[in-house]
């Protein structure tokens, strides 16, 4: 390989890092359109995106910009037949919130993280039920609402685990030239090992 085919490898390897995260979030984006047993109506469905927009708010916000979650929010408006704009303002608004608030939540544990989440979570909820009840508090005043606010939350862990793992991935540095150099050794001294020992 010429040093003019490096970089390109090196942009090659870049946009595969980028691509897990981002194929994440569009998985993300389409399973939230499915209904389970616990959370039949529209507004209940598990928040799988708006989980994945505030991983990313908090952790790397240029991933996913504000007009790609208004975007994605007329798209699960659609798909969920809500309220055509409603998902689109909830999410770039939290996402906002969330940027100008970063410094003060990204260095905080899990459970700290989790907790906003899950309170930000409830309070959409309940500015959702304007639009379905009528009602802001709702969501206090009714049992099962709050109880399946509880377990939708619970299905943030290992949504925020595979979320990470997809960042990790992400800004892993790419193998430099020299590296790369010698892996190719290593694996040409590995097959010339083998095929000596199979000659014998």
């Amino acid at each position: 390989m010429t040093l003019d085919e490096e970089p390109l490898e090196t942009r090659i390897i870049e946009f595969a890092q980028l691509l897990l995260p981002v194929g994440l979030m569009t998985i993300l984006l389409l399973i939230n359109a499915v209904d389970t047993p616990l959370t039949p109506q529209t507004a209940l469905r598990i928040p799988f995106f708006m989980m994945g927009v505030y991983y990313w708010a908090l952790f790397h916000p240029p991933l996913i910009p504000g007009w790609a979650a208004f975007c994605a929010g007329i798209i699960i408006d659609l798909f969920t037949l809500a309220p055509l704009g409603l998902s689109a303002f909830i999410l770039t608004g939290m996402q906002k919130l969330l940027i100008t608030q970063r410094p003060y939540i990204i260095n905080q544990p899990f459970w700290i993280i989790w907790l906003i989440f899950t309170i930000l979570y409830t309070i959409t909820i309940a500015f959702s039920s304007l639009f379905y009840d009528g009602m802001f508090f709702t969501v206090l005043t009714d049992l099962k609402i709050t109880t399946t606010i509880l377990i939708n939350a619970l299905a943030f862990p290992p949504v925020y685990y595979l979320l990470n793992l997809s960042y990790k991935v992400m800004i892993r540095p790419p193998p430099s030239p020299l590296e790369r150099g010698r892996r190719r050794k290593l694996i040409v001294k590995k097959t010339r090992y083998k095929k000596g020992g199979l000659s014998v």
